[in-house]
């Protein structure tokens, strides 16, 4: 395809072509093809030629930069693997991003380098994989045949997934909801009534081939965020779209692409458009990307604003991607040049493989083939104008990498972030303890997501002299710490502020737990075991087990560590305070893990407890679980609280439903008008529900409380007083969130108690 004007000698023949078809049979059987000759004539596409992908004055010195970032590298990490993503990743950001101080600049961390380096390729992957139709226990990827190759135990179910991944689209990769563990907890409308309304507004027509039967498609993939497991997915990797957006626009989107909180947040209109079935499959295959041009107003209605897409034929490498260099006299960084270029001086040409035809698209309202530079104009409201701007240029960025490195047919090739596999194993276990609870084997109530790692809480208890002293607290470290670029300053790793009496981790104590062992420093450390113990208890087990369990526990308490069976326990404490505490390390059945039950289980717990210690909560109060939002708590630990009425029912087990739940009795049941809550909606910053100003005063707020290093309650005096027998303070102190982050906060509280020889004397 050329861009220059047609020789006099392609005009004649031009002139002899039209006037032969003109005279012919052929027009005078079908005149319908006169008019659709008519058509073409007249035809007069928006066009505005595309621009050079990577301008020409920028190459050397993108070309510097990217020797420059392979040797800082691979001086301190050998065996990196530089591949044509990076490469083509370092021609396509924005030069600033190079230059020193900048996202990528060379000048930065090695390490830190390398981690933004290797995100890139995880986040072209998760751009580019589609939903398998089959589950991946029957599929497996084949690394060493053909592009986007299934291949599988059976040779008729690996024919069937073959066949299905080629027709394969965005539309498709949540549409059924038997697939989707989410489906049922989703409103059934959400999703066809976003595509309602792009498809009155694109007027029931693909926007550039104008036919009338089309398909929405996602600009960003919808399963980025269509499941809670996706959303986790994305998030870790969400980070690197910064080699792409500007640190405002990113920071502004990011709870679009993964939202802490919520699932199908780009399942909306401004992240879709109206295409032709053909033009889907393009996108989907990345043979095609767009390009937003910019957002121009809207005369006719000022809270609108005009979108303009440019369509784009991409330059796409067959090769797998693989390792390269940008040094050298044969370097692969001028050979991607050289090959962009010579794509361009063609004229950017649709990819049509032999055999299947002379153009890849047609607009069939004027019959001219879709090139690239065609212009398609989207009115819509300001605000969603401007998501759609975003979703465009990151989607436009991601498709140039993919296509031009040789991904786009190699995704599988691409590695998985580090935390992908441990992502997908808790989220497998969802999804199997769901299905049970479909089938009746397994109510939804008795499920869980619990991770190898403590709940917290911590107790200061104080008798009215207000006497001061203490115990460290020290959770186990995980082995990686979380990647955050904006982490505050709080971790539960510290000990809270002031000075502790008596700490109390409930359950999950495993081997990895690294506990501080000094008698000196823990006068008393009381240990509630919970589900992922070293030795399994569940009632079944058999008798050696128990032993190695009592053995290890014995040790733990000549290190001052007291571990608190089921039942009552009295200490005095070193002040001379008498604490009276309630212990039971059962929860409802959930998988493998240990201490649970499955028929219900008797709490047995008197009144005139200070403290009640529970694995688990009670049902209804902080217990709101999991992607399903179901009531995860026990029902009949609610009915025993309720009689009971301890000072304090603290537990853990369910980590997103952290927070406090001050409660007044009436009788046995909660008065609710005269009780109070304390949770996560509202404490931390939320981009997209509120506006700048608000987010950054909620994480000052939130700032201002981590400096504490736990949340501080006094329950013996004022608004929070706690009067025996009438009150309750509920705390669900589990300090990991529910992607299993040391970010929440521990409890410090102050209650009052009785002396030991005040008792001792009666």
């Amino acid at each position: 395809m050329s861009a220059q004007q047609p020789s006099i000698s392609e005009m004649r023949e031009m002139h002899e072509l039209l006037d032969n078809f003109l005279r012919g049979d052929v027009a005078e059987a079908q005149p319908e093809l006169i008019h659709a000759v008519k058509a073409l004539f007249k035809a007069e596409p928006e066009y505005r030629k595309p621009t050079t992908i990577i301008p020409t004055h920028e190459v050397d010195t993108r070309h510097e930069y990217a020797i420059k970032i392979e040797e800082q590298i691979l001086k301190h990490r050998p065996d990196f693997e530089f591949t044509e993503v990076h490469l083509v990743g370092i021609m396509v950001t924005p030069l600033h991003n190079l230059e020193p101080g900048g996202y990528l600049s060379y000048r930065q961390h090695w390490h830190d380098l390398a981690y933004k380096m290797n995100s890139l390729r995880c986040l072209v992957k998760r751009y580019l994989l589609q939903k398998p139709e089959t589950p991946e226990s029957y599929a497996v990827v084949a690394t060493t045949t053909g592009p986007r190759h299934l291949t599988s135990m059976s040779k008729k179910r690996a024919r069937s997934v073959s066949n299905k991944s080629k027709s394969t689209s965005r539309k498709t990769r949540s549409s059924k909801k038997n697939e989707d563990p989410d489906a049922a907890f989703l409103p059934p409308s959400d999703s066809e009534n976003e595509k309602k309304l792009c498809r009155q507004r694109d007027h029931y027509r693909c926007i550039f081939m104008q036919t009338a039967e089309g398909e929405c498609a996602h600009i960003i993939p919808q399963r980025w965020n269509d499941t809670r497991e996706n959303v986790n997915l994305t998030e870790k990797v969400i980070h690197v779209a910064r080699m792409f957006l500007d640190e405002d626009t990113l920071f502004n989107h990011a709870d679009l692409f993964a939202h802490p909180d919520d699932v199908g947040t780009t399942d909306k209109c401004w992240n879709m458009l109206y295409f032709n079935r053909q033009l889907h499959w393009y996108l989907d295959h990345t043979s095609i990307g767009f390009k937003c041009l910019g957002i121009d107003p809207c005369e006719d209605d000022k809270t609108k604003a005009v979108v303009v897409i440019q369509l784009n034929w991409l330059h796409r490498s067959k090769d797998k991607p693989k390792i390269v260099t940008s040094k050298g006299d044969a370097n692969d960084f001028d050979k991607l040049i050289n090959g962009l270029r010579q794509f361009e001086e063609d004229g950017r040409p649709a990819r049509v493989e032999p055999g299947q035809g002379m153009f890849a698209a047609v607009r069939v309202n004027n019959n001219v083939p879709l090139i690239s530079g065609h212009i398609a104009r989207i009115e819509m409201p300001i605000a969603d104008a401007v998501k759609c701007q975003v979703m465009l240029d990151l989607a436009w960025a991601l498709s140039v990498v993919a296509a031009m490195s040789g991904a786009a047919d190699w995704p599988n090739l691409l590695p998985d972030h580090d935390d992908w596999d441990e992502i997908r194993q808790k989220a497998a276990v969802e999804r199997w303890v769901e299905d049970q609870a479909r089938r009746h084997l397994v109510s939804p109530e008795q499920t869980d997501t619990s991770d190898f790692l403590p709940h917290t809480s911590d107790l200061q208890h104080r008798m009215p002299d207000r006497p001061s002293h203490t115990s460290d607290l020290q959770p186990r470290t995980p082995d990686r710490p979380p990647y955050s670029p904006d982490r505050l300053p709080y971790t539960p790793r510290q000990p809270p502020a002031g000075r502790l009496q008596s700490p109390i981790p409930l359950g999950e104590i495993t081997n990895r737990s690294r506990q501080d062992s000094s008698p000196e420093k823990r006068k008393l450390r009381l240990e509630v075991l919970g589900q992922r113990t070293e030795t399994s208890s569940r009632r079944d087990d058999s008798p050696h087990k128990g032993i190695l369990l009592a053995s290890r526990m014995s040790k733990a308490e000549k290190d001052g560590v007291k571990y608190l069976t089921e039942g009552v326990h009295e200490f005095t404490l070193a002040t001379g305070a008498f604490l009276k505490l309630y212990a039971s390390p059962w929860t409802p059945v959930y998988g493998g893990w240990a201490f649970q039950y499955g028929n219900g289980h008797d709490f047995d717990i008197p009144s005139g407890m200070d403290v009640a210690v529970i694995h688990g909560p009670p049902q209804g109060i902080l217990d709101f679980a999991g992607m399903t939002g179901t009531h995860a708590g026990c029902s009949e630990l609610l009915a025993t609280v309720a009689r009971a009425k301890p000072k304090i029912h603290c537990f853990g087990h369910i980590h997103e439903a952290w927070g406090m739940h001050h409660v007044t009795w009436d009788g046995n049941e909660i008065d609710q008008d005269r009780s109070r809550q304390l949770g996560l909606k509202g404490l931390r910053p939320n981009r997209v529900t509120q506006d700048k100003e608000t987010a950054q005063m909620t994480r000052e707020n939130l700032i201002e409380m981590s400096k504490q290093r736990a949340v501080q309650l006094d329950l013996t005096q004022g608004d929070t007083q706690v009067v025996p027998g009438k009150q309750t303070l509920f705390v669900n102190a589990a300090i990991m969130s529910i992607r299993y982050r040391l970010v929440q906060l521990p409890w410090l509280i102050d209650i009052d108690l009785k002396r030991a020889e005040q008792l001792a004397q009666v």
